[in-house]
């Protein structure tokens, strides 16, 4: 899918309460400084997990194929799954 050159979005939000919290919760397990990071993070996350296409193991399958597909999962999240068992 061609994606069209469009003008950058700008988002003015408020969040309040548990969204607050939330948002707080999730910037800290991320490591994230920036507010706007931890929003691209999450869109690009959500994209990923509703739109793009799965991957699947199938039983029997050639091991050198399962590599390849463990290392593109490792250089898309990579970097997000080291972080989920830190504190």
């Amino acid at each position: 899918m061609l994606e069209k050159k469009m003008k950058p979005k700008k988002v003015h939000t408020e969040l309040n309460n548990r969204l607050s919290t939330r948002f707080d919760l999730i910037k800290s397990s991320l490591g994230i400084q920036n507010d706007a990071e931890v929003i691209r993070f999450l869109i690009q996350y959500y994209y990923n997990k509703e739109f793009e296409p799965k991957e699947t193991f199938v039983e029997g399958t050639d091991p050198k194929e399962d590599a390849k597909i463990i290392k593109r999962i490792a250089e898309r999240y990579g970097e997000a799954l080291k972080r989920l068992g830190e504190d």
